[in-house]
């Protein structure tokens, strides 16, 4: 089911862009993405039927969890995946976003699956000086959602603000002043890097 359901959601959202203008050549990305997958998949199904199949019909154990659920999956390798900065953060381009509690303008509490939920992108920038550069292009990319992260002042009624009031977003995405993260409409980082210029470059390759 998780294959399934990952495999539907990872060619919906390339079809669903490619349909309003997007490079067609995105779809191509759905074999290099999911092909390993699914090998992936059917050498652990074989491993584990194996393993049942043996004198002491061993089930499944939780040291298996992670590779069942596909918990550690990955497209770092991935031709969608641009890392663009010179630092290490925790997670890199590729990986699945990390969710993160945050405060929005009226103090509410809220996640960044709350966010992320949707077909969209989501833009995450640190920063106001970067924060104030993406907002002069926003209109230009409606796919994308700009989310600020911990502005010290008001970038503007067009831009959600939010603040990482216990930290966990700079924690767990190694935020530093002047950060851009782009993630896909599923949930996985596209774009990690601390220039606009890349990031359009980026925009272009995608033909949003």
């Amino acid at each position: 089911m998780n294959t399934g359901i990952q495999d539907a959601y990872n060619l919906g959202w390339k079809l669903g862009l490619v349909l309003h203008g997007a490079n067609p050549k995105l779809l191509e990305t759905y074999e290099e993405e999911r092909l390993p997958v699914a090998a992936s998949v059917l050498k652990l199904t074989t491993k584990l039927l194996d393993k049942f199949q043996s004198f002491a019909r061993v089930l499944p154990t939780s040291a298996d969890g992670n590779e069942r659920f596909q918990l550690t999956l990955s497209y770092r390798e991935s031709s969608l995946s641009k890392q663009a900065t010179k630092l290490q953060p925790p997670i890199q381009a590729g990986d699945r976003a990390p969710d993160a509690p945050l405060k929005n303008d009226n103090g509410n509490s809220i996640t960044l699956f709350d966010l992320f939920r949707g077909p969209h992108f989501s833009l995450l920038a640190t920063g106001d000086a970067l924060i104030f550069e993406l907002l002069k292009r926003q209109d230009e990319y409606p796919v994308v959602k700009l989310f600020a992260i911990d502005p010290s002042g008001n970038p503007g009624n067009h831009t959600d603000c939010y603040t990482d009031a216990e930290g966990y977003f700079k924690s767990s995405y190694g935020a530093q002043p002047n950060m851009i993260y782009l993630i896909r409409p599923d949930g996985y980082v596209a774009f990690i890097g601390d220039s606009v210029q890349e990031l359009v470059a980026y925009y272009r390759e995608l033909g949003l």
